[in-house]
């Protein structure tokens, strides 16, 4: 902590920990008893916070949308609002190979296992 790097290297690896905590009053008053004991003006912790806070901003992204075909965003529908249709057409569904390809197809494996559970 003597050295230009020393006092670097401290900072980035408190910083993660300092950003963690949810107060905003309670951060800047951490953030300033870390300036004092690292020995730096204040100014650079919190420009260090305003860095930190636009590359995270940055680094966002947009999640993918699968897009579902209509007749299988109508069957998880049914499936989910309507569970008495399940009894019926689960057995059915299951033995559909096709079921595997479908991008919902974790979902439809949970609904499967829910219906093992509870002894469908």
């Amino acid at each position: 902590m003597h050295t230009p790097d020393g006092v670097v290297a401290v900072l980035q690896y408190l910083m993660p920990a300092v950003q963690r905590i949810s107060d905003r009053l309670e951060r800047m008053a951490v953030a300033n008893d870390l300036a004092g004991y690292v020995g730096v003006d204040r100014g650079l912790v919190l420009d260090s916070f305003r860095k930190a806070v636009a590359e995270r901003q940055e680094k966002s992204f947009e999640r993918p949308r699968i897009e579902l075909r209509a007749d299988e965003r109508m069957l998880l529908n049914a499936l989910l609002v309507v569970p008495e249709i399940g009894g019926e057409i689960l057995p059915e569904l299951r033995s559909i190979e096709a079921i595997a390809r479908f991008p919902s197809h974790r979902i439809f494996q949970a609904v499967f296992a829910l219906d093992a559970a509870e002894g469908g």
